[in-house]
């Protein structure tokens, strides 16, 4: 690129592409279903579950002081690499310490303070670096390039993620099987420390990428908190990304708990259902991504929340006998919803906030979905520990299930936010139904 230059040019951006891929494979090797299974082993309380989940959220507040940091930096891709190579170094701890402890019960509190402890201080290093990283990659990729970056981005990391999920855990079972706690915890640890090579591959495409200038002067923080606030349609946006997030938070931890502990999955059929999710949303991205261009993201946003908001009552459904073949049904569609979801949500993330203080925009957009995130599984945790098991006549459910309608209920309210939300060129969503009935009908006619 050169200096004159506005936008990262096609190399760079796939450049660009290949960086956020192996971000999210770090991600991939501390999924929560390892993370969970491994707590589990150290014998954690549904109370300790949930504070091992809000805390990495509430480490999102950093963006404070992250965005802070972005609108002042010289350079936004040093302050990147500086953070997230520390961020990939902060993991060492954990596997040294849980090593120590592997195997024996006496030391599964420290091994447990330690990760909780030191994973969310790897969140809060990944959120202090997020703001530079969001608002350098806003500015070096075109608004209409966006969609299709995010429709190949998530075919990548969907695929990634089958594959690190499904290896990962038949590893763990194979190597593990019949060798006790120890052999399984050491497999566990050994599989985190990927995550740290995976980050450190992410850090060396960064410093391959030009850096481009910031377009903020140095203002005082009311000023940039005042320009942030000054979108009312950003912060529409905001409320509604916040409610899901809350929602998700409710429960998918503890769905990991209620497999492991009442279904007795093994984590190698967790990570066959999850694989699924991930293929299914890898393999419709580009198409949710061709059908933002056309109909707009918000339309693709509101199909895919109206439909997910439904999805935790099939957990209802769930048995040890049928867990087989309707856990990947399941687990496929909501990857398909998922992908709209996330296809549309990014492209609005970077496409709707202004060129003035846009760090600091994504950095009260992660604060509000950290403290989001944090108090979706804190109440997750409470209503396991304290709920008597759910029935409804002749029927009994889990303590579990009580966390599955709280999250609709959650995820109703950002039905509301979604009508508010103004985007230019969206159509209508009968649009887009009746479209794929028409394609639907011509190709059953041919």
């Amino acid at each position: 690129m050169s200096e004159t230059a506005t936008h990262w040019t096609d190399a760079e951006r796939h450049r660009a592409l290949v960086a956020w891929t192996w971000r999210t494979t770090a991600f991939w090797f501390i999924a929560p279903n390892f993370v969970v299974y491994y707590l589990k082993e150290l014998q954690i309380s549904d109370v300790g579950l949930g504070w091992a989940t809000a805390l990495p959220a509430l480490a999102m507040v950093a963006q404070f002081a992250g965005s802070l940091w972005a609108e002042r930096a010289r350079s936004r891709r040093a302050l990147c690499v500086w953070l997230y190579t520390v961020r990939a170094f902060i993991w060492l701890p954990i596997l040294v310490v849980g090593l120590w402890a592997a195997g024996e019960p006496s030391r599964y509190g420290v091994a447990r303070g330690v990760f909780i402890a030191f994973m969310s201080l790897a969140a809060m290093l990944f959120h202090l670096h997020s703001p530079a990283w969001d608002s350098w990659f806003s500015d070096a990729v075109a608004d209409e390039k966006k969609g299709d970056f995010f429709g190949q981005w998530g075919f990548r990391v969907g695929i990634l993620g089958a594959v690190i999920g499904l290896a990962g855990g038949w590893l763990v079972n194979t190597v593990a099987r019949g060798q006790g706690p120890q052999v399984y915890q050491v497999m566990m640890l050994l599989f985190f420390a990927c995550n740290i090579a995976a980050a450190l591959r992410a850090t060396q495409l960064y410093r391959s990428l030009p850096d481009l200038p910031t377009h903020t002067e140095r203002q005082s923080l009311w000023e940039l908190f005042r320009l942030a606030l000054a979108s009312g349609n950003y912060m529409v946006f905001v409320g509604l990304y916040s409610l899901r997030v809350m929602a998700l938070g409710v429960y998918v931890a503890f769905v990991i708990a209620w497999f492991k502990d009442d279904l007795r999955l093994t984590i190698f059929a967790v990570a066959l259902l999850t694989a699924m999710f991930q293929v299914a949303l890898a393999v419709v991205s580009p198409w949710w991504s061709r059908m933002a261009d056309r109909f707009g993201a918000k339309t693709v946003l509101g199909a895919g929340l109206a439909l997910f908001t439904l999805m935790p009552l099939v957990y209802f459904l769930y048995t040890a006998a049928n867990y087989w073949w309707l856990g990947p049904l399941h687990y496929a569609l909501m990857g398909v919803l998922t992908s709209a979801h996330d296809v549309a949500a990014n492209t609005l993330w970077y496409a709707l906030p202004g060129k003035r203080a846009r760090a600091t925009q994504f950095a009260v957009a992660w604060v509000s979905f950290g403290v989001a995130g944090a108090i979706g599984p804190m109440l997750g945790g409470w209503i396991a520990t304290h709920a008597q098991p759910l029935a409804a006549g002749a029927f009994t459910w889990s303590r579990y299930h009580w966390l599955f309608l709280a999250s609709v209920a959650l995820q109703l309210p950002a039905l509301l936010l979604w009508q508010r939300l103004k985007v230019e060129g969206s159509q209508p969503p009968m649009m887009m139904v009746a479209w794929l009935l028409r394609r639907l009908t011509d190709r059953r006619m041919g």
